[in-house]
């Protein structure tokens, strides 16, 4: 019988197919994680859950424990590197949570398969003085990173780590304060970016995330002050952007994003003073605009954006010195304007708004030095008053004896009774000037209990 493969080294075909034995199983990478300290003389591992865990602790001491908060004390102070390895099939789960030990933290590495589980959150929370976190960390499996990294005001920068499956990002980088860019991190299915780099003020850019999954993004770049533009991100999903640029005074631009799902605008651009124009953004399912660009004090016009939903626009506007002009808005759903043009110093006429709905107007033009031109039967109807809902209203200005008579015949047409009115201050014209119907209609309204102050 001939065998063809003897010249091979095989003495039969069973001999070919069964000399090479089973395949090779590839080696088992053993998961660690690797702490440097700050100069310590004991050290306290945090960890939560059911662990165990073997833990070199770097002055020749090694132990297999079982316990989530086990101190250390070292005989002499000085930096030590611990080194936790976790039991083959165990899951081990650093808590710091903002403890004590948190700050004798240096730098993090790891190596291998991930046994950290789904949930980061508070993990290395408040390592104010880490410099160094791995790359090699593997937390491809995570789906919650709340508060994971918050108050490593230490960090420079942040390693390109898999967070593929995190959804929740709330605080995740909040308060790491010295992060100068940021790297590109798959994003994709994230839904929760509140306070997620609030903060964050050493930024000066930021990349091109996918953030289209993004439900809410309050307060997400609260005090990014170095931040001078920002990325055209998918915010499509977004419901919530309260107080999300809060606070980025170094913004001079801003994207045209989709905000056609947002309701909540409360504070989103308070205090972006850098700003000298802003885009026509989608925002006809906002219903809370209070303080939106308080404090916009670069803006010298404002685009006709749809707030016909909106419902509050208390202190909206406050402080936006640079206005010139304002738009037409329908704000014809607004109850609450309280202090919403409050300080517009750069305003010299104002334009006939439905404010039907309108229940609080106190300090709502107060301190708008340049104003002097105030449409008529502006207030011929609106809702249910306050007592004091014109209280300081038109403190401040400077308006015309005719504006006066628009207001106060405005007033008087509506019929309300016992409320305070404020057209006091500034340059606004004393009643000595006043249109004999302006006087009228002063008369009328004391005499329904209305408490009026104003110049002489």
């Amino acid at each position: 019988m001939s065998y063809p493969f003897l010249g091979l080294g095989f003495n039969s075909w069973t001999q070919k197919f069964s000399r090479g034995g089973p395949p090779a199983v590839p080696a088992v990478i053993q998961a660690f994680l690797e702490y440097v300290t700050t100069t310590v003389s004991s050290f306290t591992l945090r960890s939560t859950g059911t662990v165990d865990y073997e833990v070199d602790w770097g002055d020749g001491t090694v132990e297999t424990l079982t316990t989530t908060a086990p101190t250390h004390t070292y005989s002499s102070a000085g930096e030590y590197t611990i080194k936790v390895t976790p039991a083959q099939g165990s899951t081990y789960r650093p808590y710091f949570n903002n403890a004590v030990s948190d700050t004798s933290i240096a730098s993090i590495s790891g190596l291998g398969g991930s046994q950290l589980g789904t949930i980061l959150s508070d993990a290395w929370e408040g390592a104010s003085n880490m410099t160094s976190f791995s790359s090699d960390i593997d937390t491809s499996s995570v789906t919650d990173f709340s508060y994971t990294w918050r108050n490593c005001a230490g960090l420079t920068s942040f390693p390109q780590l898999d967070v593929s499956s995190g959804t929740n990002f709330y605080q995740t980088w909040r308060d790491c304060s010295s992060l100068t860019s940021f790297p590109l991190l798959n994003t994709s299915i994230g839904t929760n970016f509140t306070y997620t780099w609030r903060n964050c003020s050493g930024l000066t850019s930021f990349p091109l995330l996918n953030t289209s999954s993004g439900t809410s993004f309050s307060n997400a770049w609260y005090g990014c002050s170095g931040l001078t533009s920002f990325p055209l991100l998918n915010t499509s999903s977004g419901t919530s952007f309260s107080d999300a640029w809060d606070g980025c005074s170094g913004l001079t631009s801003f994207p045209l994003l989709n905000t056609s799902s947002g309701t909540n605008f409360t504070s989103a651009w308070d205090g972006c003073s850098g700003l000298t124009s802003f885009p026509l953004l989608n925002t006809s399912s906002g219903t809370n605009f209070a303080y939106c660009w308080s404090g916009c004090s670069g803006l010298t016009s404002f685009p006709l954006l749809n707030t016909s939903s909106g419902t509050t626009f208390r202190y909206t506007w406050h402080s936006c010195t640079g206005l010139t002009s304002f738009p037409q808005l329908d704000v014809s759903n607004g109850t609450n304007f309280l202090s919403t043009w409050y300080g517009c110093s750069g305003l010299t006429s104002f334009p006939q708004l439905d404010v039907s709905s309108g229940t609080s107007f106190g300090n709502a033009w107060r301190g708008c030095s340049g104003l002097t031109s105030f449409p008529a039967n502006m207030f011929d109807t609106t809702g249910t008053l306050f007592s004091t809902a014109f209280s300081y209203a038109f403190d401040n200005c400077s308006l015309t004896a005719q504006s006066i008579e628009n207001i106060l015949v405005s007033l008087d047409t509506n019929g309300a009774s016992n409320i305070t009115l404020g057209i006091l201050g500034g340059s606004n014209a004393g009643y000595s000037t006043w249109t004999a119907a302006a006087q009228t209609a002063l008369t009328n309204l004391q005499g329904k209990g209305w408490n009026v102050t104003y110049n002489a």
